[in-house]
Formats: C-alpha cells, structure tokens, sequence
C-alpha cells in the first residue's frame, strides 16, 4: 500500500557479476511498480522484465556495464 514504508513509486533491476566467490553489483536501473519475472537474450544483451501494475514487459539493452531501457510492449495481465 501507498501508505507503507516500504513502498517504493518504481523497483530497481540490479545486474551483478560473480567472480572469485562474491557477488559484485555492475549496474541497476528503474524498473516498474511491481515486477514478477526477468529474463534474458541467449548473447545476454537483452533483459526483459515483467511488470504487473504496469501491464507491460519492460525491455533493456545490456552492454556488460550498463542497463539502457528501449522500451516495452504492452500486454493484457
């Protein structure tokens, strides 16, 4: 709820890199209101991820150290 402290007006997509037994955080960018599920590209340079509240999957191109969003396509659920 609105109301709660820990609500947020948008969530975040991190991208972390595992190497010598630790996690490393690469990026992070806005993502929307209540995201479900993320997936990517089989070359890893598209992250899509899916947003209830928005009704949208939202799309990212990923570059190895940036998320850039591209957009997203608008879909029923």
């Amino acid at each position: 709820p609105k109301a709660s402290p820990f609500h947020k007006p948008n969530g975040i997509v991190s991208i972390y890199r595992i190497g010598k037994g630790k996690l490393t955080k690469v990026t992070e960018a806005k993502a929307g209101t209540w995201c479900q599920g993320a997936g990517w590209s089989k070359d890893s340079k598209t992250l899509i991820v899916q947003c209830m509240v928005e009704q949208a999957i939202l799309v990212y191109a990923f570059n190895g150290k940036s998320l850039t969003p591209k957009g997203s396509v608008k879909v029923k659920g």
